[in-house]
């Protein structure tokens, strides 16, 4: 007999996942169920099954450091849920019409009385710390709610709630009044600042309230702790190396909010690291980022707080090289183009309008024709003109035009121009303007037009991105204008001048020819250094009020335009300058006419050829080195790149002569070419050809010998000479005997570079295969 045991014994037990130390609110496990199931065991042996869950939730790179803008337009708009405002029947609907940031509609009310029910739920796309609600209502007449106690409860399930806020009375702590959270002008505000836990769903929910026929409530807005990393300082440390910008590191400083206190860490991408790798909540750390991030572009910065757990990706905006300072000197302001550049505002009281304010654009349109009227008005302690610059600019005077005929625009009053560097904190560049006294309508100095008030200040020496006329007081007359703004500042011009090539002492090598040119650059004081990027430049340092010479290293010379940085560390400022060097690559050939009779002594010429454009004179002399006429007495030369003949007429040389020619780009920009011109000797041959026999018959084995006969009937000899004698097929040579020159069978030529006055022959013996 088979005996049948049946066992059922369960136990189960939890084991802690690695995401426990994160503290996660909703724990991640690993639960281990063991358990003899209904199993038929045999001779007394178990069946034993594991079964292994799973369950991970809040993954660190799936929860924010802080929350989403709520209030946002098309954040808000993830938000789901419903309202519930019994009247004659229920008055429900989905929220969408709540949080449409739309408060011209919403849901309706009917007079009625009712309680515990929520009267708007709100599903959160993600666990959120809220701190405050709040119901934008009617604009005007009666509110929604008459009486009635509501509180804010929260949910994680949408099932069970737990309060949290306080209980709100209406008439009591609950009023309509301003909106707090939203843009509303009347509202029902909820807060509860205390709530420290995130919930998925929140509600407002009526203990008991009671609503008044024909209300609405228009709209939902929310408080909470936005998260913001509070980037401040973002510039770069240069490496210690001013003119190298290839290693400038990005620096910034953050501090983080909100936080549970203790550190926080990050890294960055792009392939750069960031020291320190920790920061401390509550206090501002600054970070550096390695070599090379500076100007790379925009950097993803990742922000871990293991404690929460949460992550956060904070773009740091690095798309200019902050390590570069502006150009030294300034932009031609008063240009059309840069001029636009320019933004600000005018304010000038009492215009036509009654607009007092307006864009600074047609002050600096360079229009003369368009302005900004005014009227009879006296105002005091205003800055009626504001120009922000895009960089930081040293401006010695201001300008505006005025109408070029008739009345002024202003009748009296003091004025003072000042600069800032924020717009807000000003220091004044210049003295006390008085109209009548230093202040008039005149010819103006700095821009063009007939009639304008000049402000100079050519004491200030402080660059400022902010410049503002400012009127201590004045008095303007109906219907005149103001056209235009115009400045005067010091333009940077480095009076580069004397440029030129050296050959280095190799002429006709040009790979290792050099640079030269003179720098006198204004304005500045002190030294500046130099620096062209793949040459060095001799010396590297000059000093400003005086002309300094500077050569580049070999093998600059004429491989086009270099850019020569101009390198002021004082203010600091560097300065780019385009040091013009055409790509001066060209040949030249020397070559003779022809012969033009057996006596003739043929001219040599010398054969230019180049890019068209590039080279504008040239001019030659015998010799390796130039010694010819200057850039004045040279040829004009054209279409060189087919050849320009610059000489026809040299004479032909008994030995080899070199020449030197000189080709220029500019009076200072040229390049030396040298080639050699050989003798030519000119010779008129009547030359003929004769074979004999002219034709013959042989068998096979036989020997036949041919004779090629080359007759030079003069008057000179020949030079040069080369005969193709062709070999029959079938035909093995034997012999091959020339009275001058040499035969070659392989090319089967009879070659002679002479062939004198006569008959000259050439035996050739073959046997027949």
């Amino acid at each position: 007999m088979k005996e049948t045991f049946l066992f059922r014994k369960r136990r189960s037990f939890k084991v802690a996942s690695p995401m426990a130390s994160f503290a996660n609110p909703i724990q991640s496990l690993v639960k281990v169920t063991t358990f003899y199931n209904s199993h038929i065991l045999e001779r007394g042996i178990p069946i034993l099954c594991i079964i292994l869950f799973l369950f991970q939730s809040n993954i660190v790179s799936a929860q924010n450091c802080g929350e989403q803008n709520w209030n946002d337009p098309t954040i808000k708009a993830t938000l789901t849920g419903d309202y519930h405002i019994p009247g004659n029947g229920c008055v429900c609907g989905s929220l969408e019409v709540m949080v449409d940031n739309d408060t011209d509609s919403g849901a309706g009310t009917k007079n009625n009385n009712y309680s515990n029910i929520a009267a708007f739920t709100v599903n959160f796309p993600e666990a959120t710390v809220l701190t405050g609600m709040e119901v934008v209502v009617n604009s005007s007449g009666s509110e929604p709610i008459t009486g009635g106690v509501i509180r804010v409860e929260g949910s994680n399930d949408g099932v069970f709630y737990t309060p949290v806020s306080i209980d709100f009375t209406h008439g009591t702590n609950l009023n309509v009044g301003a909106a707090q959270y939203g843009t509303g002008t009347q509202a029902y505000t909820f807060p509860f600042a205390n709530n420290t836990t995130a919930y998925s769903y929140y509600r407002i929910f009526a203990v008991s309230m009671s609503t008044r026929f024909g209300r609405k409530f228009n709209e939902l807005y929310f408080d909470y702790e936005f998260f913001d990393a509070q980037l401040s300082n973002k510039s770069c440390d240069d490496n210690g190396t001013f003119e190298n910008y290839t290693d400038d590191k990005l620096t910034f400083d953050l501090n983080p909010t909100p936080g549970v206190s203790g550190s926080y860490s990050v890294s960055i991408d792009g392939g750069f690291t960031i020291t320190p790798t920790t920061g401390t909540y509550g206090q501002t750390t600054s970070f550096t980022v390695s070599s090379g991030s500076s100007g790379a572009g925009d950097l993803n910065l990742s922000f871990v707080d293991d404690n929460v757990p949460c992550m956060q990706t904070i773009v740091i905006e690095n798309t200019e090289n902050a390590c570069i300072p502006g150009p030294c000197g300034g932009p031609d302001w008063n240009a059309s183009a840069i001029k636009s550049t320019i933004t600000g505002i005018w304010d000038i009281p009492g215009t036509p309008t009654n607009q007092t304010t307006g864009s600074l654009a047609i002050l600096v349109d360079s229009d003369l024709g368009s302005g900004v009227s005014c009227k009879s008005n006296n105002f005091s302690n205003l800055p009626f003109i504001i120009a922000e610059f895009p960089e930081a600019t040293v401006l010695t005077g201001m300008e505006v035009i005025i109408d070029a005929s008739g009345n002024e625009a202003v009748t009296s009053g003091s004025f003072i121009v000042e600069g800032s560097n924020d717009g807000t904190s000003y220091t004044p560049v210049s003295g006390t303007f008085t109209y009548g006294t230093n202040l008039s309508a005149t010819a103006p100095v700095y821009g063009p037009g007939t009639r304008g008030y000049t402000f100079p200040f050519a004491s200030n020496t402080d660059s400022y991105t902010h410049y503002r006329i400012f009127a201590n007081s004045m008095n303007t007359r109906f219907g005149r204008r103001f056209y235009e703004l115009h400045f005067n500042y010091s333009v940077f011009n480095p009076e580069l001048d004397n440029i030129s090539f050296g050959d280095n002492g190799t002429p006709g090598l040009f790979t290792d020819d050099v640079i030269d040119f003179d720098l006198n650059p204004s304005p500045g004081s002190g030294t500046y250094s130099v620096d062209i990027t793949g040459h060095t430049v001799t010396p590297s340092i000059g000093t400003y009020g005086q002309v300094t010479s500077f050569q580049v290293s070999s093998g600059s010379a004429g491989i086009g335009d270099l850019e020569l940085l101009v390198i002021d560390q004082n203010v600091p400022c560097v300065q780019p300058v385009t040091l013009t060097n055409p790509d001066l690559t060209g040949t030249l050939e020397s070559s003779h006419l022809a012969c033009a009779s057996p006596t003739d002594s043929p001219s040599g010429k010398l054969t230019l050829t180049g890019v068209d454009g590039v080279f504008t004179k040239a001019d030659y002399s015998i010799g390796t080195s130039y010694t010819g006429t200057g850039y004045a007495g040279a040829t004009a030369v054209s279409n060189v790149s087919s050849g320009f003949d610059l000489v026809t007429t040299l004479p032909n040389p008994t030995y080899t002569t070199y020449y030197t020619v000189r080709a220029y780009a500019t009076e200072t920009l040229y390049r030396d070419f040298v080639v050699s011109l050989d003798q030519k000797v000119c010779s008129v041959a009547d030359l003929s050809l004769a074979v004999s026999p002219a034709t013959d018959d042989a068998n096979e084995g036989e020997q036949l010998t041919y004779v090629v006969t080359l007759t030079n009937a003069g008057p000179d000899p020949a030079l040069n000479v080369d005969v193709k004698v062709d070999i029959p097929v079938g035909l093995q040579i034997l012999s091959v005997s020339p009275s001058i020159g040499e035969y070659s069978a392989g090319t089967q030529l009879w070659s002679a570079e002479l062939v004198p006055v006569g008959t000259h022959q050439l035996s050739v013996t073959y046997r027949m295969k």
